[in-house]
């Protein structure tokens, strides 16, 4: 720390700003005064509703989350993380999404080139990583490898020989407790109109929850209607009453579950609830020796987007964090090491993983690849024709690039855009001829820019901030080749430019047109986000056969999923919808999942069966 700064909250302050101190001390003094307990636990339960319990390689899993928060008078975590692991919880694929009103809905790719086998889906919050990684929910997923009878030379060498065997591990005994106790469930009524149907029928559906049940007409449930392919995996994923009620037990809740008590477990608070926005976590070390590096500043920026900077100087073992804003998080984050002690160049920088590699309640099983592929074999098969005929609408991307900006920089002077002018050839030529106050010269074989000071109309004597789209950037030779029709606009700070305890001399911003060759190169130090808060517009649309025509249709439909429905609501305790068979006849079953009564959970699941018929 430099002498005359203090450091609060991570950030630092120069001495005489006192208003950060002041503040300080109200907010503890406030604290006190409405008896906030700063060691009051907070507990978040979490439950996973997938549309079906196996897949293809290559197609994508919807999903639904439902969320609850004890005591509810907390503030709520607002981003959810949902991933796809293998059996030794290596990542896979990672989606983040938005909490909104105690739930989330998603879709999660699975990519073409996984090994047939049992896979662990699982969703959290950062808070809830201070729970430890044993209650945080997963649930097996069945994922079949349609490129190849074993997925790959490897697995088959592996599995050839192997039988269905089930891994222990310390949680065994925990997992047992979540099926075996008898817990009351609220008696959701879920009917069909009747038992068995034929291919390309119409299903109707009724749900009920008796009005004693169901007070408040607040109700989040979601619905899935799948293919029974293998019971085993169905018994093996616990309700959504039975793992809320078991979270509860290892915490002691008391009968209204708004506060705890007899703790069974104590929450060790490492991970901040991520409130506002996604919370990035990383450390600084040194390349050769691996120690943290305390001091190093850290830049946190955001590509394409108007003046969003901030830093964050490292601890004593080189952390650093920072927290994303809302509004800003679609647009791919860039940190970067800026000064460090070793030097920048002996510097490389990593980000915290969300979750460690360890082991849940639920343990899956391992299943051999030739097992698998034996057992679903078919589906593959289903999978290529309802590929081929498109007969399911996949999630598309919705996302809209044109995102709403930062406000621009405070104090700016000035903003030129470079298409009010002739064209001209080369930064400097810019420079010289449309941007005042701004000085780039080639000076001893490097680039340097000055800004003049509008106070005391000279010079400053040292480099301003230079952002090229809204990236911090150290290098200039860049600059140089740029034309003004590479260039959209720039803007000009010509006076000193204050982020904290940061004093920059004056701020150059290039802002570059979208077919411009600007790209960011990765690094040890140099790091871009590329988990985004997803903003997929989900679509998952079947065929309708209401007419003769469509019913006799030569179209194949070999829909495993006949129905989902991730937001079925209650209007006088009741709801009903309805769907369509599909070419394949079997046992189908239907499960509901939600709440109700602002946290109440709820599930049902029944069958009915499809006739080789129509």
């Amino acid at each position: 720390m430099k002498s005359g700064e203090y450091r609060i909250n991570s950030k630092y302050f120069r001495r005489g700003a006192l208003w950060p101190l002041i503040y300080f001390l109200f907010l503890i003094i406030s604290l006190n005064s409405f008896g906030v307990d700063s060691n009051k636990q907070v507990i978040e339960k979490i439950y996973l509703h997938t549309d079906r319990d196996y897949y293809v390689s290559g197609e994508q899993v919807f999903f639904k989350v439902f969320y609850n928060i004890v005591p509810q008078a907390e503030d709520p975590s607002k981003i959810l993380y949902v991933e796809i692991n293998d059996l030794s919880y290596n990542q896979i694929n990672q989606v983040i999404l938005n909490i909104s009103e105690n739930s989330a809905v998603g879709v999660i790719q699975i990519p073409d080139s996984l090994t047939s086998g049992s896979y662990i889906i699982k969703a959290y919050t950062n808070w809830q990583k201070n729970q430890g990684n044993e209650l945080l929910f997963s649930k097996e997923i069945l994922i079949i490898n349609r490129f190849g009878k074993y997925g790959s030379i490897a697995s088959y060498n592996q599995y050839l020989n192997a039988e269905r065997t089930a891994k222990t591990s310390e949680y065994e005994i925990q997992k047992s407790s979540l099926y075996s106790k008898q817990i009351k469930d609220i008696p959701l009524i879920l009917s069909v109109n009747k038992n068995t149907y034929s291919k390309r029928e119409k299903v109707q559906v009724n749900v009920e929850v008796p009005s004693d049940y169901c007070l408040i007409n607040d109700s989040d449930l979601s619905v899935s209607v799948q293919y029974v392919a293998d019971k085993s995996i169905e018994q093996k994923t616990p309700s959504i009453n039975n793992w809320f009620s078991y979270i509860t037990e290892q915490y002691g809740f008391t009968e209204n579950q708004q506060t705890l008590s007899n703790r069974n477990k104590q929450i060790n608070t490492v991970y901040p609830k991520e409130t506002e926005g996604r919370i990035i976590t990383g450390v600084v070390s040194d390349i050769i020796t691996g120690m943290g590096l305390p001091g190093a500043l850290v830049y946190f920026s955001f590509f394409d987007t108007l003046s969003y900077l901030d830093y964050d100087i490292t601890d004593e073992n080189g952390s650093f964090f920072f927290a994303m804003p809302d509004n800003l998080s679609i647009s791919p984050g860039i940190i970067q090491v800026w000064e460090s002690p070793s030097g920048v160049e002996n510097s490389t920088i990593l980000l915290d993983l969300k979750v460690d590699n360890k082991a849940s309640v639920y343990k899956a099983e391992t299943l051999t690849a030739e097992y698998i592929n034996m057992k679903f074999d078919d589906q593959v098969k289903v999978f290529e024709i309802n590929n081929t005929f498109r007969t399911v609408q996949i999630a598309e991307n919705k996302s809209n690039n044109n995102f709403p900006l930062r406000p621009g920089y405070y104090g700016l002077n000035k903003t030129v855009y470079p298409r009010d002018f002739l064209k001209l050839s080369g930064f400097d030529e810019i420079a010289k001829e449309i941007l005042p106050g701004v000085r780039f010269r080639l000076e001893n074989g490097e680039y340097t820019i000055r800004i003049l000071n509008e106070y005391q109309n000279a010079f400053f004597t040292q480099p301003p901030l230079l952002l090229i789209n809204g990236m911090p950037v150290k290098k200039y030779n860049y600059l140089a080749v740029l034309n003004s029709d590479d260039i959209h606009h720039i803007d000009i700070v010509s006076k000193y430019f204050i982020v904290g305890s940061r004093v920059y001399h004056g701020v150059l911003s290039v802002t570059l047109n979208q077919n411009s060759s600007f790209h960011i190169e990765e690094s040890n130090t140099l790091i871009a986000l590329q988990n985004e808060i997803s903003n997929q517009k989900l679509i998952f649309n079947f065929p309708v056969y209401d007419t003769p025509e469509k019913r006799t249709s030569r179209i194949p439909d070999f829909r495993n999923t006949l129905y989902w429905n991730p937001e079925i609501i209650l209007s006088a305790n009741r709801s009903s919808f309805e769907f369509y068979t599909s070419d394949m006849s079997g046992e189908f079953r239907i499960t509901i999942v939600g709440v109700i009564n602002n946290g109440i959970p709820v599930s049902k699941s029944i069958t009915f069966n499809v006739e080789d018929k129509y």
